[in-house]
């Protein structure tokens, strides 16, 4: 299981470039779109997600939230500096 997960919706325009920077990077995330019930199931059970993109660091638990990113705050440098984590 991946420590990231990154929230995403088809109608978001910032979405497509978070995904891709994600994906570039080789950042092992798992992607969700809230758009689908699991999506949305995750997207309340992760603290309601209430913007996307939004990307989700966990603890080793994968429970706790230790790092949360929206919008324009996930940018290539951010995904560098969490795939060496």
């Amino acid at each position: 299981m991946s420590n990231f997960r990154l929230y995403t919706a088809s109608w978001c325009s910032h979405c497509p470039t978070a995904k891709k920077m994600v994906v570039d990077v080789g950042l092992d995330c798992e992607v969700v779109d809230i758009d689908t019930p699991y999506g949305r199931v995750k997207a309340i059970s992760d603290g309601g997600i209430m913007a996307v993109p939004t990307l989700l660091e966990f603890d080793t638990d994968g429970k706790t939230v230790i790092l949360q990113k929206s919008g324009t705050q996930i940018n290539n440098e951010l995904c560098e500096k969490l795939k060496g984590r």
